[in-house]
């Protein structure tokens, strides 16, 4: 799968959206659509699901801060759902069998 900027540009605005603009963990004007695993893994670079709305303080943390980033995780998606975004991103499993939203 090759990267696409116009689908990149479509799964951020789409991410930003289902959050409202709103940071996930202080509510404060989100503007950072962040990946959950990351978007380096190509399987589930453009899952909707994949997505999490933060500000920009702490998308940094996120990405800078392994203990931080476990605790947004725990907080937005259940283990249940990460384990199976890994799948994805793994070849385990498809995006259609878990459910997830692809954005094309």
């Amino acid at each position: 799968m090759k990267i696409s900027k116009s689908r990149d540009t479509r799964w951020s605005r789409a991410v930003l959206e289902t959050h409202d603009y709103k940071c996930f963990y202080c509510g404060g004007e989100g503007t950072d659509p962040c990946h959950v695993v990351p978007r380096g893994k190509m399987k589930t670079r453009y899952i909707l699901e994949n997505g999490v709305c933060l500000c920009r303080t702490h998308h940094i943390a996120f990405d800078d801060v392994q203990k931080f980033r476990k605790h947004i995780i725990e907080m937005y998606i259940k283990r249940e759902l990460y384990n199976k975004l890994l799948e994805v991103a793994s070849g385990k499993s498809n995006y259609e069998e878990c459910g997830f939203t692809n954005i094309e």
